[in-house]
């Protein structure tokens, strides 16, 4: 299934963001090895965002559903 160009870049922008600017979340964690070294692989550095923005998605799903909360996530609030 495709999405319409503006909210596959808006995916794309709202991954890199999180790796950015929420670097202690527990998906970024996971995947910060391959994310942030220079030497990485492209492929795998985009499996690795991929896996990130689907991870994304799953946790901001269960958080407006109530079932986790953002410290849980390991999400910092401002």
């Amino acid at each position: 299934m495709r999405f319409a160009p503006q909210a596959q870049w808006a995916a794309g922008t709202a991954r890199w963001r999180m790796v950015k600017f929420q670097p202690q979340c527990k998906t970024v964690q996971k995947w910060q090895h391959i994310l942030l070294q220079p030497g990485s692989h492209t492929r795998r550095r985009k499996q690795a965002i991929v896996a990130v923005a689907r991870q994304l998605a799953v946790d901001l799903w269960r958080w407006q559903t109530g079932r986790v909360t953002p410290e849980q996530l390991g999400w910092k609030m401002i």
